[in-house]
C-alpha cells in the first residue's frame, strides 16, 4: 500500500481517502480497538481525525495519526511536532500528563514550551526534565520552558486546551 496523506485534493483523492479511512475502521475494530490512550475517545474522533488529514498509511499499511498542523512547532526553519516531544515527556518517570506548545521568539520566531502535570511523588525539576530529554530529543526540540500545573486545562469536550496553555506562557513571568 502506497503512503497517502489524508489530505484530498479532488474527488478521486477524497474517494480514495474514504477507502482507506473505511480499511482504517474495519481493521482497528477487529482488533477491539474502541479506546486510546493517546486521548480519543471513541472511534468516530478517530475517523474523523483521519478524514481532516491528520492520519496516513506508510508503505507497508501502517496506521499513522499525526498532530494538526496547528500543533507544529517551527524553531528557526526546523520543524517540531508537539506530538514526538510529548511522547518522550510522557516515558519520563514522574510525569502523569504534559502539553507542548510553541510560543513567539525573537530570534528563532518560535520555541516549544511544556505543561506538564507531575505524580503526586515525582520531584522533578524544570532543569531535570530539560536534561533527561536531552539524550532522547534533539536540542531544539527541548522545551525552553516547563510549567507545573495541578491540572492541565480541558476543553470542553476533554481534550488538553493547548490555547489556554500558550496564554499561560503569554503571561509577565513572576
Amino acid at each position: 500500500m502506497e503512503r497517502f496523506i489524508l489530505q484530498p485534493a479532488n474527488r478521486k483523492e477524497a474517494e480514495k481517502a474514504m477507502a482507506l479511512i473505511d480499511e482504517a475502521k474495519e481493521f482497528l475494530k477487529s482488533q477491539g480497538i474502541d479506546q486510546w490512550q493517546t486521548g480519543y475517545p471513541d472511534m468516530e474522533t478517530i475517523i474523523g481525525d483521519l478524514e481532516h488529514g491528520r492520519g496516513y498509511f506508510n508503505g507497508e499499511g501502517y496506521l499513522f495519526i499525526v498532530d494538526r498542523k496547528k500543533d507544529m512547532i517551527n524553531r528557526g526553519g526546523e520543524k517540531i511536532w508537539s506530538f514526538d516531544v510529548e511522547n518522550e515527556l510522557y516515558r519520563l518517570d514522574g510525569i502523569d500528563e504534559a502539553a507542548v506548545v510553541g510560543i513567539p521568539h525573537d530570534i528563532y520566531g518560535e520555541v516549544p514550551v511544556a505543561a506538564v502535570k507531575l505524580s503526586p511523588e515525582s520531584i522533578l525539576t524544570e532543569q531535570q526534565i530539560q536534561d533527561l530529554l536531552k539524550c532522547r530529543i534533539a536540542k531544539y526540540m527541548i522545551p525552553s520552558r516547563i510549567l507545573f500545573l495541578n491540572e492541565l486545562p480541558l476543553t470542553p469536550n476533554n481534550k488538553v486546551n493547548k490555547s489556554a496553555i500558550r496564554k499561560l506562557f503569554m503571561q509577565p513571568e513572576q
